[in-house]
């Protein structure tokens, strides 16, 4: 599947992605998917396997990501995903964390993504990394002209 998204030579964003599964989903082939795409596009990019809410609050404290990625395969998980996203915003080492969700249960209720919280989610990898670009994007330019 990643092999659909060529390699960028020489394209090294220095941005910084973590993608993980939402906290209780055992679905972790959506965060390899989105992982290897992210990363063919430039982006330095970490994964963790079968998170806890603890485990990515430690993470984003110790580490500057410009996003997160969380995925979630079904709306049984969903529940804790407000609270692990302000979590991790409190205590993010970048004041300007991008949240961003995905997976099946995002398809078919887009609106879910701004429900829990997170800023932004796309309905397959290759848009989340356009979305992501985008919408980091937007945010520098914010922060340089105010």
């Amino acid at each position: 599947m990643s092999a659909r998204a060529p390699i960028e030579h020489g394209r090294e964003t220095g941005r910084r992605a973590l993608f993980a599964s939402v906290p209780g989903d055992q679905h972790t082939f959506g965060t390899i998917v989105i992982e290897e795409v992210f990363a063919r596009g430039g982006w330095v990019t970490d994964r963790m396997v079968q998170a806890t809410t603890s485990l990515l609050v430690e993470r984003v404290a110790d580490e500057w990501f410009d996003l997160v990625g969380l995925t979630a395969s079904c709306s049984g998980h969903t529940a804790t995903m407000p609270s692990a996203i302000k979590a991790m915003r409190s205590v993010s080492r970048n004041p300007h964390l991008c949240v961003m969700v995905g997976g099946p249960v995002f398809l078919t209720d887009p609106q879910m993504a701004q429900r829990v919280g997170a800023d932004a989610t796309a309905p397959d990898a290759r848009m989340a990394l356009s979305v992501a670009e985008t919408w980091l994007g937007a945010r520098r330019r914010e922060a340089r002209y105010g």
